[in-house]
């Protein structure tokens, strides 16, 4: 089931900022100045923004 919050719009020059929850940010990794993806399609969705692994960068095999 979703857990809602009610959160208001503050104002911040030409722009709005809204805060997100210190539980959310913690459950979802997520720490000041990481990268969230906004979704406007009727309704805004705020997703966190995966970091990609480095181009080159390969996953651990283990060779049994």
């Amino acid at each position: 089931m979703p857990i809602q919050s009610e959160r208001s719009l503050m104002p911040m020059g030409n722009t709005f900022v809204v805060t997100i929850p210190v539980g959310w940010c913690r459950y979802y990794g997520l720490k000041a100045k990481d990268k969230v993806i906004l979704t406007a399609d009727g309704e805004i969705v705020i997703r966190p923004k995966r970091k990609r692994r480095h181009e080159g960068q390969q996953k651990a095999k283990a060779r049994v």
